[in-house]
């Protein structure tokens, strides 16, 4: 229940700590100071945001050379290099392939 208005105190008016009502300007400078809070709040957060996510870029660097270290030790093939050397392969299967095909037709050639 809304408390009692006193006399000569207009509806929407707050009293303050047994004083008075605030004056326009006094509401004003109040609501000013909150919303002075939640700029500086505001800011605040967005700056914590920022260094949040620098902090996250600089993890993810440090992790990311770590683990380049451990694969490098590790000395194993790339992708494109064992790519490469299993076309190699697979040529010279086919090569040795055909090779045999002629070797035995000029076999049976000589025993003929």
């Amino acid at each position: 229940m809304p408390p009692a208005l006193r006399s000569g105190q207009a509806p929407g008016e707050v009293l303050n700590s047994g004083r008075g009502a605030l004056t326009p300007s006094e509401r004003y400078d109040r609501m000013n100071q909150g919303s002075r809070l939640f700029d500086e709040l505001g800011r605040l957060m967005n700056e914590a945001a920022g260094v949040a996510g620098a902090a996250r870029r600089e993890v993810e660097a440090v992790v990311r050379a770590q683990v380049e270290r451990f694969v490098n030790d590790l000395e194993l093939v790339k992708r494109e290099d064992f790519d490469v050397l299993r076309e190699q392969v697979q040529i010279q299967s086919e090569e040795i392939d055909q090779l045999r095909k002629e070797l035995a037709a000029l076999k049976t050639e000589k025993t003929s």
